[in-house]
């Protein structure tokens, strides 16, 4: 399984009230159509946000749904030629929650289960714009993760492979080490463990979701709008 290192900027959300949302309502992280076409179902997220001076490992989702898809994309996935035998999609329903995240917000469309990796769902898209291709995000259920800081890995937007099994067999013999001296800090790792070309194999999983969204929303167009509203009614 492929692990993917993200991290959680601080504009939006502090690490708890992060925590609290994807317990309610899932992660969803925004991603390009250059970096979800090197994606696959079941990959590995490693959440990371900053917390003191240096960031923290806090969390985990694996990749179950490619969201944020507009109508043009959707038509594109529905459309005969991706709908044949050799494509079996199954209408998941038609959507209509609205969902109030820190960063935004937006309404649930029509949703597919779709039984082709995320290199071939992107490669069906692969013509269009980013615009018709909506505000794509990956997502699925969060996970708690054991806190451990990262010494030497910096913020970075978007994603980068992470050699997880390295991180781990560190991550315990540090641990191990706190307990012995009875310390109480978080184990503290030395090393970036990420890399664009790691070893590292496709989940191999039999296809996810898409999910077509309504109305994104970012934050600051939600203040800017409900400033103008408040300019009118003075």
């Amino acid at each position: 399984m492929r692990t993917w290192l993200h991290f959680i900027g601080g504009q939006y959300y502090t690490l708890d009230s992060f925590v609290k949302e994807a317990e309610a309502e899932g992660v969803t992280r925004r991603v390009s159509p250059q970096v979800a076409e090197k994606m696959s179902y079941g990959d590995r997220v490693l959440l990371a946000m900053k917390r003191g001076k240096t960031p923290v490992a806090f969390g985990w989702f694996n990749i179950e749904r490619l969201t944020g898809l507009g109508d043009a994309a959707m038509d594109a996935i529905w459309a005969e030629q991706y709908s044949d035998k050799e494509w079996s999609v199954e209408d998941l329903g038609g959507g209509g929650k609205a969902v109030t995240r820190g960063c935004g917000s937006y309404v649930t469309g029509p949703s597919l289960l779709i039984d082709r990796d995320l290199p071939e769902i992107m490669s069906a898209l692969a013509d269009m714009t980013a615009k018709e291709i909506g505000s794509l995000m990956v997502g699925g259920e969060f996970h708690d993760h054991p806190l451990v800081r990262l010494k030497d890995i910096p913020f970075r937007q978007g994603f980068r492979l992470f050699d997880y099994e390295s991180f781990v067999a560190q991550a315990l013999e540090e641990q191990m080490r706190l307990t012995d001296n009875d310390i109480s800090h978080l184990p503290a790792l030395y090393g970036q463990f990420y890399g664009d070309d790691l070893d590292t194999e496709a989940s191999g999983t039999d296809g996810g979701e898409v999910q077509e969204i309504y109305g994104y929303q970012k934050l600051e167009e939600i203040q800017r709008a409900a400033r103008a509203q408040l300019e009118l009614v003075r």
